[in-house]
């Protein structure tokens, strides 16, 4: 367990090393050799080798165009702005008509809410606010007693889903204790 522990810490190493050496210019494969082999000493060491001096091609090179090339390149340039005018457009389009429909979809959703609504109004219209003995209360017991009607059902679902779950018992827990059964010695013990 230690040998493998060992193995994949020195592995470890290897690629950390490999690293350091691409950082600084190096080839990778030195810096995997150099930390495999001497481990966190090998990363030291790459570490502190010179960095190499990367090898930068010439920034500009002279190239002539001829007309036709000249007019080929402006007629690409005119078409790539013309694709992209009209990708543009398409877009503007899907997103202008996925608008619409979302739109459409949220008035379809208020108007169901508000038919909802006043369903529900009206029934508790009919059922709580005409019934005879809700008008037969003070008017400061009315909210009270409509609070109370709406709150007490809530209540009892809470209740019922916050109650302490009772752990059944076990099967030990259920059997009868096994009875105590004397033994009795038929000699007595000798007199001292």
């Amino acid at each position: 367990m230690f040998f493998l522990f060992l193995l994949a810490l020195w592995i470890m190493f290897a690629l950390f090393g490999s690293w350091i050496a691409s950082a600084k210019g190096r080839s990778s494969l030195e810096g995997f050799v150099i930390g495999f082999l001497f481990g966190p000493l090998g990363c030291l060491i790459e570490a502190l080798l010179p960095t190499l001096a990367y090898a930068t091609p010439s920034p500009f090179h002279a190239v002539t165009i001829t007309p036709e090339q000249a007019a080929e390149a402006e007629q690409e340039e005119e078409r790539r702005r013309k694709y992209q005018f009209d990708r543009d457009m398409l877009i503007a389009e899907r997103q202008a008509k996925l608008d619409a429909q979302r739109d459409a979809a949220l008035e379809l959703a208020r108007k169901q809410a508000d038919e909802t609504r006043r369903q529900a109004w009206a029934w508790f219209n009919r059922v709580v606010i005409r019934f005879g003995w809700f008008r037969a209360l003070p008017e400061t017991a009315q909210p009270i007693v409509v609070g109370l009607a709406v709150a007490l059902p809530v209540i009892c679902v809470i209740v019922i889903l916050f109650q302490p779950v009772k752990p059944e018992p076990s099967n030990e827990t259920r059997s009868a204790p096994a009875p105590q059964i004397e033994q009795v010695d038929s000699d007595p013990p000798p007199p001292f």
